[in-house]
């Protein structure tokens, strides 16, 4: 609370308007607190205020208005991973993933679907929207799509799923039967 003065005087003499033209008095009590007034009180010396700061805002910039997004032609109304399921847990000891992935329309001619896992893409672009993901190590993975037209730029995206892929350790394989 003791440091609050100064902030409390500076409030006072913002809102003050006219007001704040009057002197501002200081002085310190018996006990130790620092007060501020504008009546003077014994012992108390006149505070020498400094002009308040003043800003003005500049005026906003000027931005030319957004392009309108590609029209139907170029895009797509929805592509989603329609499998696996968000929050799948697939157990696979080859790290197969099967990846569905449903276009409204369809695949139009000259684009292609590329499959993304962890955001980095899998494999070349493929004109289906079905793919097996193989290899892919034991983890927490994000899986995505998104479609490319015929000059490899990005058209669509859909929105990732993350996957928990289950690997039989090496450490923890069983022997086979008979085997010492």
């Amino acid at each position: 609370m003791r440091g609050s003065g100064g902030i409390v005087l500076a409030l006072v003499l913002g809102l003050a308007g006219p007001h704040a033209l009057a002197a501002v008095y200081k002085w310190t009590d018996a006990e130790g607190r620092v007060h501020y007034s504008d009546r003077p009180a014994p012992g108390a010396e006149a505070v020498r205020l400094d002009p308040l700061s003043t800003f003005r805002a500049p005026a906003p910039a000027r931005r030319p208005p957004t392009p309108p997004a590609p029209q139907a032609a170029e895009g797509y109304r929805r592509v989603v991973i329609a499998a696996p399921e968000p929050e799948a847990t697939i157990r696979d000891n080859e790290g197969r993933i099967t990846v569905v992935v449903n276009l409204e329309p369809a695949l139009r001619e000259g684009h292609a679907v590329q499959i993304l896992v962890d955001d980095r893409p899998q494999g070349a672009p493929a004109r289906v929207t079905q793919f097996t993901l193989t290899n892919v190590d034991r983890g927490t993975h994000r899986i995505g799509a998104r479609v490319l037209d015929g000059e490899g730029r990005e058209v669509a995206r859909a929105e990732p799923v993350t996957v928990y892929l289950h690997r039989e350790s090496a450490l923890l394989r069983r022997a086979a039967p008979g085997a010492s």
